[in-house]
Formats: C-alpha cells, sequence, structure tokens
C-alpha cells in the first residue's frame, strides 16, 4: 500500500494545510475540512462559531 502524504505541517509555528473543496447537497453550498491540528491550537470544538474573511488570502477565526 502507497504511503499517503501529509496534508497539514507546522513550519514556522504555523499550520500549514491543503484541503480540497468539496459541495455540500445540491444548493450551491461548499465546505472544507479543517484539520484537527488547527482546531486543537485555536481551541476550537464542534459548534463555535468561526468568522471568514476573504480577498486573495482566506482567514478564519473565532468568533469573539
Amino acid at each position: 500500500m502507497a504511503k499517503r502524504k501529509r496534508k497539514t505541517t507546522t513550519r514556522d509555528g504555523i499550520i500549514h494545510s491543503y484541503r480540497k473543496l468539496s459541495q455540500l447537497g445540491k444548493d450551491g453550498s461548499y465546505i472544507i475540512t479543517i484539520p484537527p491540528e488547527w482546531v486543537r491550537a485555536h481551541d476550537l470544538k464542534a459548534g463555535d462559531d468561526l468568522v471568514m474573511a476573504a480577498n486573495n488570502i482566506i482567514t478564519v477565526a473565532k468568533k469573539s
């Protein structure tokens, strides 16, 4: 069996992760998954509200 490539790495204190964009249902919504390392590093849990800002870079943060 071929070894899978790691999709998440930590470099210079920054978590780098590669994810695929997936479509959810037929209503036109899309999803990405968040790696467990990122969830732990930012003290998140299921049900937390997140805020997303995007231009050339997408930023996701816990809603304060």
